[in-house]
């Protein structure tokens, strides 16, 4: 199957950034970056992070950023290919951000064979894109999901992130707490340390920020730690849709009743970990998205 993945490649967008992850594991150069996501790579994640280009550091690049080998991709050609129908699909990975070659997209492509991302924080649905492609929407609310051709997306990180055992613990609660600016400790060398903060501990504590799904949920998850989500209640039906959010609620009760065993957290940890490799997963995501878009054509 051959796709073409279209961002802005100016500054990193972590949702586009994980979808492309996904992509580029299930389809190798088959995932064509057409404007080469430079910050994803090795060696351009290290020519262009050391100089901490304003706008362009978000987290110091950590977990997401600069893992990819470089390898030969075909950018070559993109409008002709488009022209020829050459690509199976198109996958806009932050519409909000880039909609380069759009109006050729729409010209030669059907709507059934366009995928429109926006994994912005908020709640806002670019309607003039619906008519562009199926639309997929990370903050999704109850009433926008029933509009026809949308869909929920949610945050995701690449399958071999994720530890292969859970690791033995020596303290509750990880450092970091979010909006508490004086728990980020780790600096643009640390990232070892950061996740090894998650690996020795229990828990992580999570919550909403600008959105209700974010990054440091899932990098909780691949350390093996689990997540210690306030208010998560709270979260919509259609936001975070494949997220364990009732065992994860179910144990941050147990936890504060202290009614909960070290027994009890060895068993949820291991059911965590597994349910997370086979469903918030980036492969897990994209693929999630080609069969969205195979179902809707039938």
């Amino acid at each position: 199957m051959r796709l073409l993945y279209i961002v802005n490649p100016k500054i990193p967008d972590f949702q586009a950034d994980m979808l492309f992850l996904g992509g580029r594991s299930l389809f190798g150069e088959e995932f064509v970056d057409i404007n080469k996501n430079w910050y994803s790579y090795k060696e351009d994640k290290k020519k262009y992070w050391s100089q901490r280009i304003p706008g362009k550091d978000h987290g110091s690049g950590f977990t997401l950023h600069g893992k990819l080998d470089d390898i030969p991709v075909d950018r070559t050609d993109v409008e002709k290919k488009i022209k020829n129908r050459f690509f199976d699909y198109i996958i806009y990975g932050s519409i909000n951000r880039s909609a380069q070659f759009l109006d050729l997209v729409i010209q030669y492509y059907p709507k059934n064979k366009i995928i429109i991302v926006d994994g912005e924080d908020d709640l806002i649905i670019r309607k003039n894109a619906l008519s562009y492609g199926l639309y997929f929407k990370r903050e999704l609310t109850e009433g926008n999901a029933k509009m026809d051709g949308i869909f929920p997306i949610n945050f995701c990180l690449p399958r071999a992130y994720y530890i292969h055992n859970p690791p033995e613990k020596k303290k509750m609660f990880a450092y970091i707490i979010p909006n508490n600016p004086s728990t980020y400790i780790y600096g643009v060398d640390d990232e070892d340390k950061y996740h090894q903060d998650y690996k020795d501990s229990y828990f992580g504590v999570t919550m909403k920020k600008a959105g209700w799904d974010c990054n440091r949920h899932y990098e909780i998850l691949i350390n093996g730690c689990v997540p210690y989500f306030i208010d998560l209640e709270k979260c919509p039906k259609t936001t975070m849709v494949p997220f364990p959010k009732e065992k994860l609620i179910s144990i941050r009760k147990r936890l504060d009743s202290e009614e909960y065993s070290e027994d009890e957290y060895m068993t949820d940890l291991e059911y965590i970990l597994n349910y997370s490799k086979r469903y918030l997963t980036s492969e897990a995501m994209v693929e999630k998205l080609l069969s969205t878009v195979l179902s809707y054509n039938k």
